[in-house]
């Protein structure tokens, strides 16, 4: 970690979905999507506050930029922020809870020029965990 408790996590993500595009067995229109290649990334920290609390808070980003995207996947990038927490109830019960909140950006679609706009996407979870 990078202080007692404390853990700094990330991750980075390359896709290669070019030649990986969907086509109509019977169809002699070619492909039906159109998706590109990209680079997503994560950093988050999290921290132990009690033996029984710990708190995490991450930050995600797809730079895509909405251009010609394919109709099966509609939005250019993404920002998200994740909030989360987990509890432990006894020694065998806990508790975590999470949120999401994510701002996809602006994408006109490369077949039919259909445009998104203004989306945003808001999750909230929770699990209790039951061991025996």
């Amino acid at each position: 970690g990078i202080a007692p408790d404390t853990l700094l996590f990330g991750n980075f993500r390359s896709s290669n979905w070019a030649d990986n595009q969907l086509t109509l067995v019977l169809s002699s229109t070619g492909p039906i999507s159109t998706f590109e290649d990209g680079n997503y990334w994560s950093l988050g920290v999290g921290r132990k506050i009690s033996d029984s609390l710990s708190v995490s808070a991450s930050y995600f980003s797809d730079p895509g930029d909405g251009n010609g995207v394919s109709e099966l996947a509609p939005t250019g990038g993404t920002q998200s922020v994740s909030l989360g927490a987990r509890y432990s109830l006894s020694d065998a019960a806990t508790l975590s809870l999470g949120a999401t909140m994510s701002q996809k950006g602006d994408a006109t679609t490369s077949k039919l020029d259909a445009e998104m706009s203004g989306i945003r996407v808001n999750i909230v979870g929770a699990k209790i965990s039951i061991k025996f």
